[in-house]
């Protein structure tokens, strides 16, 4: 189900997930699926453990920490720069280049 859903929002790695529990808890990719086809490539899309950090600030009551990191996830989307964009989402950059162009808009 997780992967299906994944799939309708752009793929596995866009979507973040959340286990909280009493006492733990877990932050990490809603979906998990193996790309053997990308690793060791350096282009697997880093949006889902990103807006999954995000989340971890919000349970830990760091909201305007969360607040400025999905925005610069969400910003980084919105300026449509392909050349920064993961090739999933169809762009031509790379973990670095996605991840340089959100912690500029920090």
């Amino acid at each position: 189900m997780n992967l299906c859903t994944a799939g309708l929002c752009g793929g596995g790695g866009i979507v973040p997930g959340g286990n909280i529990g009493n006492d733990v808890a877990v932050f990490e990719q809603g979906a998990r699926h193996v790309n053997k086809h990308i690793a060791g490539k350096g282009i697997a899309n880093p949006t889902a453990l990103l807006l999954a950090t995000s989340m971890m600030l919000r349970h830990l009551q760091l909201h305007s920490f969360s607040d400025r990191l999905e925005a610069a996830v969400l910003d980084t989307y919105l300026a449509d720069d392909k050349s920064v964009l993961t090739p999933d989402v169809g762009g031509s950059g790379n973990i670095q280049t996605f991840t340089d162009a959100v912690c500029e808009r920090i």
